[in-house]
């Protein structure tokens, strides 16, 4: 599995790293491309995390919350993104979010721009709250990651970071549906496809495989240990997945825009 792991990480970096390059050659509007590149970066750095889980099972529970972490910030990056699509000169201040609501499609009498910003900013703070909280408990015994039991912190992370990220995602989702034929022209629905496909299938598969062992539907064998379950095949997916949605990126973020 590390040997596969390695080769599709090293897959996507080069797909993700030439597409950063392409924009800085490129880098005529930095405020958009440089959201771009923050939001390119996640999937190696989705790779990298689970490429050492498996190089290292025993500090695996320590680090995959650093790709959780950077999901937080990548999904700001694209609102901030698409409220520069709407809004193209601003230092997203009250008066940037005012011109975006200038500038939506069919006019409402609620504050949406500023309400979606709440919605949207709450998710990397809840998120860094969360995992805090996750390291001090799996220092302590108190996670177990295998277990859905409300004895342990792992059901209750899941929950919190759930209904975080729903939030989240919900609003940049709306914020889309406030501006189509802004995000028409940039490929809008493209790009919120593409990262929030990341976000899904990171969340139901961490859902999956914590139903999957509570269940006892998946067990150990001569050929796989416990941690071969829990860390080995997850990581290995991601990887897998993380070539694929490099490639997507391409399209997606395209560097001939500019």
């Amino acid at each position: 599995m590390l040997w596969a792991a390695s080769v599709c990480t090293l897959a996507t970096a080069c797909i993700s790293l030439s597409l950063i390059v392409l924009h800085l050659q490129r880098y005529r509007a930095p405020q958009e491309q440089r959201q771009i590149i923050r939001i390119t970066l996640s999937v190696l750095i989705y790779s990298l995390v689970a490429l050492f889980e498996l190089y290292g099972y025993e500090i695996a529970q320590f680090i995959d919350p650093i790709g959780d972490v950077y999901e937080a910030f990548g999904l700001c990056a694209l609102f901030l993104l698409f409220v520069h699509y709407a809004a193209p000169k601003g230092d997203y201040d009250d008066d940037h979010l005012a011109a975006v609501k200038a500038a939506e499609e069919k006019e409402t009498t609620f504050d949406w721009p500023r309400i979606s910003w709440v919605f949207v900013f709450q998710y990397p703070i809840v998120e860094l709250f969360a995992v805090v909280i996750q390291e001090i408990t799996e220092a302590t015994n108190r996670y177990c990651v295998n277990s859905l039991s409300p004895a342990y912190w792992h059901v209750w992370y899941e929950v919190i970071a759930s209904i975080s990220i729903g939030l989240c995602v919900l609003c940049i989702w709306q914020f889309r549906n406030h501006m189509k034929s802004h995000m028409k022209l940039k490929r809008g629905l493209s790009k919120l496809f593409c990262f929030k496909a990341i976000v899904f299938i990171r969340f139901a598969q961490a859902w999956a495989f914590s139903l999957l062992l509570e269940e006892d539907i998946i067990k150990t064998s001569d050929g796989f240990s416990y941690n071969d379950i829990v860390w080995g095949i997850p990581g290995l997916c991601t990887c897998v997945e993380m070539v694929f949605f490099g490639l997507g990126f391409w399209y997606a973020f395209s560097s001939t825009e500019y």
